[in-house]
């Protein structure tokens, strides 16, 4: 546009002489301007209009270089921040960490103000999306995270995941847009981008991300949001392969509990702590009554149904510090970490009842069972891991021997004296 000059200084007084140059892009535009006056009435000379010419062209040159710079800067840093949040997706060992890691690395790169993680589940022939992890406003989190929706119910999420491609294509109101369920607005969001978690040929859930600001996933940012999402499905795969694989190293098949080795350690590991602190631990083993029995009459698939449903009980009356585990056969050991002997007996007799109170539904009909339980502490019944185990497996025997179906604590039933060592 035209460009008004000042017809007086800005002291009133017009200039005596007055030389404007133009600033000049490589492509001819006229991005300002270098103004020279002088008071007295000389005029400026050739000599004085090139001289400010080359300044005008040398001003340019530096604001280019410095602006060429910026970019560098800021690619450098770019790069930087993308190579971190891989390396961090890259050490993520579980699941729980993909999620946080992938939230990081995508807000650390581009402004969100709202971020989310979906993951897929397959429920029977149905497809349901859950948000397992979102970001941002602390009232918006509370509200979105566990929500989860059928796939039939629409939004851009199924559709990202449907497709396997980054949504949306075009520009679209997100206030308006369904990305979630039908129910659920983004409002006060300018942009979005929803991202498929894509590892192999297989969609596992999505990463969206909303900003306030207009058009703030542009340019390079779309394609550097595509590693990020990219990274993180194949880490997640990592993290749930590995959980399979030490679910299965430290869990007994048929229970879903702790095995007999994870139990061995973790016993080691209780009373190591109980030892260094100064604290209690309580250990309490247990057997179902005539077990052989159930076998021998209604045979393995029976046995295992009640094997089942008394590892369930077992779990849910422990505490969630408790370690639960199989034994071995019929045969099952809670460790009970901060718990003195008289505590794990009120545990165990609940136990106890819970198990008696049972009915079994199986292929055989309705059956019904009862537990043996022997409780000992430490280090008031035993100060030694190897005694601890001696002394809850003599009152576990000594339940036996009294009648089956009960619970006998080692400080009460005092067996007799055991050999050091």
């Amino acid at each position: 546009g035209d460009l008004k000059l000042p017809a007086h200084r800005l002291d009133g007084r017009a200039p005596g002489a007055l030389l404007v140059v133009p600033i000049v892009d490589a492509k001819g535009f006229v991005r300002g301007v270098v103004l020279a006056e002088r008071e007295a009435p000389v005029a400026f000379t050739e000599g004085d209009e090139r001289v400010l010419q080359a300044l005008a062209s040398e001003i340019w040159r530096a604001r280019s270089a410095e602006a060429l710079m910026a970019n560098m800067r800021r690619a450098r840093d770019e790069k930087t921040r993308l190579h971190g949040a891989i390396e961090r997706l890259n050490k993520a060992a579980k699941p729980a960490e993909v999620y946080d890691a992938a939230l990081d690395a995508a807000r650390a790169m581009a402004p969100a103000d709202v971020a989310i993680v979906t993951l897929v589940e397959q429920r029977g022939s149905k497809k349901f999306h859950v948000i397992v992890r979102a970001a941002g406003d602390e009232a918006v989190v509370k509200a979105l995270e566990g929500r989860e929706w059928p796939d039939e119910a629409g939004g851009l999420v199924a559709s990202a995941v449907r497709f396997g491609q980054s949504l949306p294509a075009a520009d679209v109101d997100p206030a308006k847009t369904p990305v979630l369920d039908p129910e659920t607005r983004l409002r006060g969001v300018a942009s979005l981008r929803v991202l498929p978690l894509k590892s192999a040929q297989e969609v596992v859930g999505t990463l969206v991300l909303g900003s306030r600001r207009p058009e703030a996933y542009d340019g390079d940012l779309k394609l550097q949001l595509d590693v990020v999402a990219m990274q993180a499905a194949t880490s997640l795969d990592r993290a749930r392969l590995f959980e399979k694989t030490e679910r299965l190293a430290t869990t007994d098949g048929l229970t879903g509990l702790q095995n007999h080795r994870t139990f061995q350690a973790r016993l080691d590991d209780v009373l190591a702590q109980a030892e260094r602190y100064g604290k209690r631990a309580a250990l309490l083993l247990c057997d179902i009554d005539h077990f052989k029995s159930v076998n021998d009459t209604y045979g393995h698939p029976v046995g295992d149904v009640v094997l089942r449903g008394v590892a369930q009980v077992l779990a849910k009356e422990a505490r969630t510090v408790d370690v639960v585990a199989r034994y071995g056969g019929e045969e099952f050991a809670i460790i009970m970490p901060e718990t003195d002997a008289a505590g794990a007996a009120v545990i165990a007799e609940r136990i106890r009842e819970r198990v008696a109170a049972r009915t079994f539904e199986t292929e055989q009909g309705p059956l019904k069972v009862t537990l043996s339980l022997g409780v000992a502490g430490y280090p008031g019944d035993a100060d030694r891991r190897a005694t601890l185990l001696e002394r809850a497996d003599a009152c576990l025997y000594q339940a036996k021997r009294g009648g089956r179906n009960r619970v006998v604590v080692a400080s009460a039933a005092r067996p007799r004296p055991l050999a050091a060592g």
